[in-house]
């Protein structure tokens, strides 16, 4: 599971929403790799999509792990590299939805092996996401104009609260409601009704635990009633930008 802390594209909420959640992870049997992406936010570039930095970071940050999950000699040897995981909150939340609708082409330059694996998550998180619809608004319908959901969106798991004036409940009703329009399956959608912004790890994690968990863990049907048996040896891991 690759982690994008929130923190506005102007800091990282670099505890609370990434190492924090990778140790918890950890605890469950799983990997985590935090993602140090660049903040503050870059200028705008004509030729690049807003918030173009962060979104070069986690193409990179997914195309690494992919590239090195599994190899007999590599840092990952473990790791499968078709349940590659990507999770955000808040504005990680608008990079997680970002990196799913815009993983291809690479907006980067080559600079390795590594660069030629898929950017795509295989699912994704994306906890109380800010910025996902147009303006960030409670009464928005339609998404911000870099999110371009499509049928190869990865399936996902969303989560926000009813009284978030942050980050309005309408980016992951939206997200979720766009993602089924485009006929992306096995979704979920949990909606609490308090709780405000920056809950962390306190009202999500049991549920996308189970999620998580699944034998198919890029699939959450089935009621996640199977699940991985835990690692003896998980790792957590720093990912920073370049």
């Amino acid at each position: 599971m690759i982690i994008a802390p929130g923190g506005g594209y102007e800091d990282l909420a670099y505890a609370k929403e990434g190492t924090d959640v990778a140790i918890a992870f950890n605890k469950i049997g799983l990997d985590a790799f935090v993602l140090k992406y660049r903040v503050p936010a870059r200028p705008a570039k004509d030729s690049l999509p807003k918030w173009w930095a962060p979104l070069q970071d986690a193409q990179r940050a997914v195309a690494y792990v992919r590239n090195y999950a599994g190899k007999p000699d590599g840092p990952y040897p473990e790791l499968d590299d078709s349940k590659v995981g990507f999770l955000g909150f808040s504005a990680g939340g608008h990079l997680t939805a970002h990196i799913a609708t815009a993983w291809s082409p690479h907006i980067y330059p080559a600079t390795d092996a590594a660069d030629s694996a898929s950017s795509r998550p295989d699912f994704i998180l994306p906890i109380y996401p800010w910025f996902v619809v147009d303006s960030n608004s409670a009464t928005a319908t339609d998404m911000s104009p870099e999110i371009n959901i499509t049928n190869q969106t990865p399936p996902a798991f969303v989560c926000s609260n009813e009284d978030d004036s942050t980050a309005p409940v309408t980016n992951s009703i939206q997200f979720y409601f766009h993602s089924h329009l485009a006929g992306v399956g096995d979704s979920r959608l949990l909606i609490n009704p308090t709780g405000g912004h920056g809950f962390g790890l306190c009202q999500a994690f049991t549920e996308f635990e189970e999620c998580c968990r699944c034998v198919n863990i890029r699939r959450c049907n089935d009621s996640c009633r199977h699940v991985i048996p835990a690692r003896s040896n998980p790792q957590a891991n720093t990912l920073d930008s370049w």
